[in-house]
């Protein structure tokens, strides 16, 4: 790589490399480095002008360096930038309409850029403390420089020339130096020895949730759910259920997965996904793997206060439930065809509560109903008549009287 002088040497390099050819070939001509527009360039005498008109990224080493930083914004790796610089290479005759001394002059520097089309180390070191550029380590860049001469229709030409101002054409001709790597001062701070390599080739098995039985399920103790699908045994297998992971029931099958659920989920619609977790490292331990697709499921809440349920109208029928609820979760019951919301809870109560305060209106009809719970679109279930012949529900009852 080289520093902030490579642009400068290149330039100095150039130019020298143009003087010598053009003395020998057509006299004494003086080479400049100076912009078409530049006063001093007018047609007294001839000679030849170098002049950087562009600097362009290279697209072959633009992302070479990437990362450059660590997570915590430290450098890993020191900065560099590839650059392709364009010249132009201009001829000037001892008057405006002297076409042969130009011609000499524009062929004379023509052959030698195609001659030399590469900057060689030794031709850069030997030029750098003549131009005093003693510091520049351009020769000592991983890349050699390379010159290629550039073909410009007359609409570039024209649109090339007209930036500056008021400045009459000179035929010209252009060229691309690459690549030039600037490096960056600042040094990266050392990492340490890679210790021990692995290297793990395995096969892509994600694993994919098709089905989850049953969709609805009532919380009860010892719970499970079936998860379906393909993909699903693996080493180290675990179940995510929202930010709640357990563990599956074995046997393990590769296309089905029994699972109890875990406590600490809420009534209402929960996710689950199934997670493998590959052991990889010195010494081995967990890392991320494969993750299925996230299903959805339906944990149905259960009142857990036994029968029976008895209540006077214009009191408070309290009622205990399983899973807890969350103080943000809707919840009602549900008597009969009728709706009873409870009251609103306090922000500064506790984040879940067991036991619900549900308050009968005084001119509720009196009568024997079926009840359900309602939690966030979650109902309870209701308990069915043994006989298969009998397709009506049983319970759970409540009594209200007068």
């Amino acid at each position: 790589m080289s520093n902030y002088l490579a642009i400068a040497t290149v330039t100095a390099v150039l130019r020298q490399m143009l003087d010598d050819a053009v003395k020998v070939d057509v006299g004494a001509i003086e080479v400049t480095t100076l912009p078409p527009d530049d006063l001093s360039l007018k047609n007294d005498k001839a000679r030849l002008n170098l002049y950087l008109y562009h600097v362009t990224p290279s697209a072959a080493w633009r992302n070479a360096d990437l990362p450059t930083r660590r997570a915590d914004g430290s450098q890993a790796l020191k900065s560099q930038l590839g650059l392709n610089l364009h010249y132009l290479v201009t001829a000037y005759g001892k008057t405006a309409k002297d076409d042969p001394e130009v011609h000499r002059v524009l062929g004379s520097a023509i052959r030698v850029l195609h001659e030399q089309p590469v900057l060689t180390r030794d031709a850069i070191r030997a030029r750098l403390a003549e131009n005093s550029l003693d510091a520049s380590d351009l020769a000592e860049q991983i890349e050699m420089v390379k010159l290629t001469l550039q073909s410009l229709t007359i609409e570039e030409l024209s649109k090339l020339w007209s930036v500056f101002f008021q400045t009459p054409y000179r035929i010209s001709m252009a060229y691309e130096v690459s690549v030039v790597l600037i490096d960056g001062k600042e040094a990266p701070r050392p990492s340490l020895p890679v210790r021990d390599r692995n290297v793990y080739v395995l096969p892509f098995r994600r694993p994919v949730i098709r089905e989850v039985d049953p969709q609805i399920i009532e919380c009860t103790p010892g719970a499970k759910i079936t998860l379906k699908g393909q993909n699903m045994s693996a080493d180290d297998v675990s179940i995510r259920f929202g930010t709640i992971e357990t563990v599956p029931d074995p046997p393990l099958n590769d296309d089905h997965l029994a699972v109890t659920l875990p406590t600490g989920l809420r009534a209402g619609v929960n996710t689950v996904q199934v997670i493998h977790r590959l052991d990889m490292g010195t010494p081995p331990t967990l890392h991320r793997g494969f993750e299925s697709n996230v299903s959805a499921f339906i944990l149905a809440p259960r009142i857990a206060t036994p029968p029976p349920y008895s209540v006077k109208r214009g009191s408070t029928l309290t009622l205990d439930c399983d899973p807890p609820i969350g103080r943000a979760q809707r919840a009602a019951l549900l008597v009969g065809e009728h709706e009873i919301e409870i009251p609103a809870r306090s922000a500064t109560g506790p984040a879940t509560t067991m036991s619900f305060d549900f308050p009968i209106p005084e001119d509720f009809p009196a009568g024997t109903y079926l009840i359900r719970l309602r939690v966030d679109g979650a109902e309870s279930a209701l308990q069915v008549d043994p006989d298969p012949q009998n397709l009506a529900y049983i319970g759970p009852l409540l009594e209200v009287t007068v």
